[in-house]
Order: structure tokens, then C-alpha cells, then sequence
């Protein structure tokens, strides 16, 4: 049993380390200027778009609907490739985690759609 300093993981997901970076620097490139990045995961795939991008990639674990996060977090993500072979986003405390990088973000349980800007969403599956 632990000290009780420990953060309850509230939602858990796990991507390809290779395909999450390949995916945060399109979207990067692509949403230059975009305030917030949308998080969704549905059977098995993590959509994140930015702006009018989307992207899917594979992925397992429990994610609690639709969440949104500042733009600025795939920059600083994208920017640091990561080491592992498989890495997990996590939602707790009411921020967004990849390793040991935070930002605070906004949870909609119920799903909905993440908003589009721009002219049009294009959508595209990692690798493709």
C-alpha cells in the first residue's frame, strides 16, 4: 500500500511511440495556429485532430470520450521524439500526459465530435 502521494490514473491509453510523434508533427505542421487539439477514442483508434487534420492511430486502454487540450502541447510533443516503443496518454488530476509532460485540459465523457476549422477535415489513418 502506498503513501497516498500517488496520482489515481483516471483514464489510460496506449499508442506506438513511432506512429504518436509521426502523427503529432503532421498535425503540428498542419495546425499551425490552432488554439486546441481534440483527443477521441472509438474501437480501438485515437483520432486527434488540430484544426482541419485529423489523424487515427491504433491504440488500447480506456479513454473517458472527447478531450481538448492547448495546441501548443502537440508542439512541445512533437518536438521530442519519444524513446520507448510504446507510450500511454493518460488523463488525470484534470491533465493530459505523455510521459512526464502535463497540460491541463477539458473532458467531455458523453464523446461528441470534435469541432472542425479551417475549409474542410481530412482525415488520415497513421501510415497511410
Amino acid at each position: 500500500m502506498g503513501d497516498g502521494n500517488e496520482a489515481m490514473i483516471e483514464y489510460s491509453i496506449d499508442v506506438n511511440a513511432r506512429e504518436l510523434t509521426r502523427v503529432l508533427k503532421r498535425l503540428h505542421k498542419m495546425g499551425k495556429g490552432e488554439q486546441k487539439v481534440f483527443l477521441q477514442y472509438v474501437a480501438g483508434k485515437l483520432t486527434k485532430s488540430l484544426g482541419s487534420t485529423s489523424e487515427e492511430i491504433s491504440s488500447n486502454g480506456t479513454w473517458p470520450g472527447l478531450v481538448s487540450a492547448p495546441g501548443k502541447w502537440v508542439k512541445m510533443l512533437a518536438a521530442v521524439p519519444f524513446e520507448a516503443a510504446i507510450t500511454d496518454l493518460q488523463v488525470h488530476d484534470g491533465k493530459l500526459w505523455a510521459r512526464t509532460n502535463g497540460t491541463l485540459c477539458t473532458v467531455n465523457e458523453n464523446g461528441g465530435v470534435a469541432p472542425v476549422t479551417g475549409a474542410g477535415r481530412k482525415t488520415r489513418r497513421a501510415g497511410s
